[in-house]
């Protein structure tokens, strides 16, 4: 319990067994890699298994294949961040700048419509 419930690497959900990354004890990695993946990339499914306290998944060992959750995820993310040129702002800030906007924009209307009762 506590480790994802895709595998990190084909994002499949529950088709196999699957190994929850050591690193999870220490709070950096909640990761899970299944056997059909170690199969497929012919990593050591039986010794990994076998000593699940030590497996330390390939993501925390910068050793992800190219079809893994992190780099289409990378891939996607900086498509986002293109959008057209402009710098896409994580939702806090630009909610925060759009309040700060239109807050300016009512200052600048009840200065409009100052002057010119004043006229």
């Amino acid at each position: 319990g506590g480790g994802s419930k895709f595998c990190h690497v084909c994002r499949h959900l529950g088709r196999s067994a699957f190994l929850l990354c050591s690193n999870m004890k220490r709070g950096t990695c909640k990761k899970v890699v299944c056997e059909r993946c170690f199969v497929k990339h012919n990593w050591d499914w039986t010794a990994a298994a076998s000593a699940p306290d030590d497996f330390i998944c390939c993501h925390c060992r910068r050793e992800c294949p190219p079809k893994a959750s992190c780099h289409t995820y990378k891939e996607v993310n900086k498509r986002r961040g293109k959008d057209n040129g402009r710098k896409v702002l994580p939702l806090k800030k630009a909610a925060a700048k759009e309040e700060a906007a239109a807050d300016a924009l009512h200052q600048l209307s009840e200065q409009a419509s100052d002057a010119q009762a004043s006229h």
